[in-house]
């Protein structure tokens, strides 16, 4: 947990360069695959160390009670490590202790644990779940419960346009194939099934 924390750290300070820096890659730098919407998505390194990931930034209303730095929600690809979709959220405050997060995507619910001013997901099969609920959702709800004393719950809603896009573009950057949706089965095929 405390590596998946440092980890994000260090991609979110990457994704905050300025466009200049972007625009130029250099060896150390990330690389921007491209905006989609309020979407970011980069990859870095090469090899076992490359790293491919989608992030989105928050603006959040002030609240006189909460104090809150920047907020992101992001999703992260580690091909060398067998590690893809990891979703995390930086609120910009402090989460109580033990305290958990709810995330509402359509009729979708999922539950994140927090360390400090992140949320995770509890397990691989849950960031699978989430990520794909994220890339082919519309809005997201999140709410979670501030450390800071007589500050309440606080519900952030991120708009999701351009998360599919952003989706596809990390997973293709770091070798992943792309996941065709569902298909429909038509009413003539329904039929004979249930025959």
């Amino acid at each position: 947990m405390r590596y998946r924390f440092l980890f994000l750290c260090v991609y979110l300070a990457a994704a905050l360069l300025p466009a200049g820096v972007l625009a130029q890659p250099t060896k150390d730098a990330p690389k921007l695959l491209g905006t989609f919407g309020g979407w970011k998505a980069n990859s870095d390194g090469a090899g076992d160390q490359l790293t491919c990931y989608m992030t989105l930034q928050m603006h959040s209303l002030p609240n006189k009670k909460l104090k809150r730095g920047a907020a992101w929600l992001s999703i992260t690809d580690r091909p060398g490590e067998n590690s893809r979709n990891v979703v995390s959220y930086t609120a910009g405050y402090n989460f109580k202790p033990t305290s958990s997060v709810t995330v509402l995507i359509g009729k979708k619910s999922f539950d994140l644990f927090t360390e400090k001013d992140t949320a995770w997901s509890r397990d691989a099969a849950t960031d699978h779940a989430l990520a794909v609920a994220i890339r082919d959702g519309v809005k997201m709800k999140i709410t979670g419960t501030p450390a800071a004393k007589g500050a309440g719950p606080v519900s952030d809603t991120l708009d999701l346009k351009g998360a599919a896009a952003a989706y596809q573009a990390i997973g293709k950057a770091c070798g992943y194939p792309e996941e065709a949706p569902p298909k429909s089965v038509s009413p003539t095929k329904q039929k004979r099934r249930a025959q």
